[in-house]
């Protein structure tokens, strides 16, 4: 059951990666999210068989992929600063360039009721 739905995410990915997405998709969204996407699916490499990591790896995201990845251990290895994850999601947002699109906010600095906002 669970191998069937990284399969269907997997496929999902693949869709996402279609000229049309990427026409319509800011090319930063598009080139991080793929980046995200290509690491998930690599890591998962030996329980799922796809054609997505292909077509990937064809539309350069393994090499953005190596690239960061090799730049996080780098960072944790100098400053052991990425031993938590939302250190290493501020880091990947920063580097992909999500950090221009959201800012990012500490639990504590949440105004009280900010789902009705949200939700309403």
């Amino acid at each position: 059951m669970q191998k069937s739905a990284l399969e269907n995410q997997s496929k999902e990915i693949g869709d996402a990666i279609s000229p049309k997405i990427k026409q319509m998709t800011p090319e930063f969204v598009y080139a991080g999210s793929g980046v995200i996407n290509y690491y998930f699916l690599k890591s998962l490499e030996d329980i799922i068989k796809t054609d997505t990591l292909g077509a990937m790896e064809n539309a350069s995201f393994y090499q953005l992929a190596v690239k960061l990845i090799g730049e996080i251990r780098e960072k944790m290895e100098a400053e052991d600063t990425l031993a938590n994850s939302i250190a290493i999601s501020k880091f990947l947002a920063d580097r992909l360039g999500f950090g221009r699109w959201f800012k990012w906010k500490d639990f504590e600095d949440i105004p009280e009721g900010y789902e009705e906002e949200i939700y309403y």
